[in-house]
């Protein structure tokens, strides 16, 4: 019966947006309550997406209504049966699993695809007889490789709550800690610094090896050496501050 514990996303979405509507929030209030985007709060009501299992309270408290009703898409005006709350528990279950099991099988996928093709590169590289065999170049294609892992497979995109309610500049999470000055770190825009992240290290991780192979073989490796580090660091600090300005 598996059918029983599925979320309809259409209903939930029109559910959400009506509740919206009887408040008077536009989705840009709304998204402002949640610390969110008012992006996020439109592919609900369009049924593209359903929120993260940590925000079910808090968006259920904001508009009016218990859990048990956004979950049905509907207002319950008696009380359910058993088999009613078991219904629901599924439905919340299956969608946080949903959610864990879904996002990590796809960036877990997509890094090993993309190291396996970094790998390959070097191979096809070294086989060549090009001098590319440089300690310096090594060290940086593994640091993509390491903070790549990180934000594929272990990077969570949805924070605590006191980074909403505190003005933080920094996530922390176990030995890993990130430091971004001038944005203040919520989860309006931390799942997006996310994305960034783990887009830049995956492109940098196929799109290095090309590089080094061009410069190397090109003569100009010692020589520009610092001047390409520094554009990789700088174009991935920049892209960050965008990004998380744009979604603060």
């Amino acid at each position: 019966m598996f059918f029983m514990y599925e979320i309809d996303n259409q209903k939930f979405g029109g559910f959400v947006a009506a509740l919206r509507k009887e408040k008077g929030y536009t989705q840009k209030e709304l998204a402002e309550k949640l610390f969110l985007s008012d992006k996020a709060i439109s592919k609900w009501e369009r049924g593209l997406s359903l929120p993260d299992i940590a925000l079910l309270e808090p968006l259920a408290d904001i508009l009016g209504v218990t859990v048990a009703e956004l979950l049905k898409g509907e207002r319950i005006h008696a009380a359910l049966e058993p088999q009613e709350m078991d219904e629901l528990l599924g439905k919340t279950i299956h969608l946080s699993d949903n959610q864990k099991h879904v996002h990590s099988g796809f960036h877990k996928m997509w890094y090993l695809f993309v190291l396996g093709f970094s790998i390959l590169e070097f191979g096809i590289l070294i086989w060549q007889d090009v001098n590319l065999i440089q300690k310096d170049i090594f060290v940086l294609e593994a640091l993509f490789a390491l903070f790549g892992a990180w934000f594929c497979l272990f990077a969570k995109e949805q924070l605590p709550t006191y980074y909403d309610e505190n003005e933080l500049h920094y996530v922390s999470d176990g030995v890993f800690r990130m430091n971004i000055p001038f944005i203040r770190i919520h989860n309006s825009n931390w799942p997006y610094i996310v994305k960034c992240c783990r887009y830049w290290m995956l492109g940098s991780m196929i799109l290095f090896p090309v590089v080094s192979f061009l410069l190397v073989t090109a003569g100009l490796w010692e020589s520009s050496q610092k001047a390409v580090t520094l554009i990789w660091v700088f174009g991935l600090f920049g892209t960050i501050l965008g990004t998380g300005k744009y979604y603060e």
